[in-house]
């Protein structure tokens, strides 16, 4: 199993936070069922590595001080300027009970409606699974290459493995091709050429003011 170490960290304050962070250094927590809310870092580098290697649903045996959890990686903080983790959690987990995870979809092919001048759209990126820890897929691969102008794929189209539960009803739209929009110029008003315009004297009434 994928281990990563963390170290547990009793000081909170800012300053400590912010030399953490100076050093390559994730604040973290890690929580659970039997596991109380603990603080701790994690080094940078080998976050980072762990999750280009298994990804961030993978399990992953956190060793911090003395103990030991089997953890997933939860809510990951980013700076939105710097877009750079400045906070993880890690979630402990039960490998005999369920439980409730967001899985990346992965669009297979190029849809022959989008060969044909259609748009592809996509309504979600990710779907809600429940299912075992051990049994958490990477991603779920969707088939795209047959959808026409007009298709849909929906959930209760996917094809999950066994012991995945969607929790998003059958009939929610995953993908679809929409038919192109059309470009129309505005309307410009019609002059009948015939017609002499008409002119206004200021003086028949209120409503216009014209400088004199």
């Amino acid at each position: 199993m994928n281990t990563l170490i963390a170290t547990p960290r009793k000081d909170k304050k800012k300053s400590v936070v912010k030399a953490l962070r100076t050093e390559k250094k994730i604040p973290a927590v890690v929580y659970g069922k039997t596991t109380p809310n603990t603080s701790i870092h994690v080094d940078e580098n080998d976050f980072m590595q762990l999750m280009r290697e298994v990804g961030k649903n993978a399990i992953v045996n956190l060793m911090w001080g003395e103990a030991n959890s089997k953890v997933i990686v939860g809510e990951v903080q980013k700076d939105p300027i710097k877009n750079e983790i400045v906070h993880i959690d890690f979630q402990e987990v039960d490998m005999a009970k369920k439980l409730k995870v967001e899985v990346p979809i992965d669009l297979v092919g190029e849809a022959e409606g989008v060969k044909e001048g259609g748009l592809l759209q996509r309504q979600h990126r990710t779907i809600e699974v429940r299912c075992l820890p051990d049994s958490i897929p990477e991603s779920i691969p969707v088939e795209i290459h047959s959808l026409k102008i007009g298709d849909s794929v929906m959930v209760g189209d996917l094809q999950l493995p066994q012991g995945v539960e969607s929790q998003l009803e059958p009939d929610t739209v995953i993908v679809s091709v929409l038919a192109p929009t059309l470009q129309t110029d505005p309307e410009e008003p019609q002059i009948d050429e015939g017609q002499e315009p008409e002119i206004i004297n200021p003086d028949d009434g209120p409503g216009i003011d014209v400088a004199r």
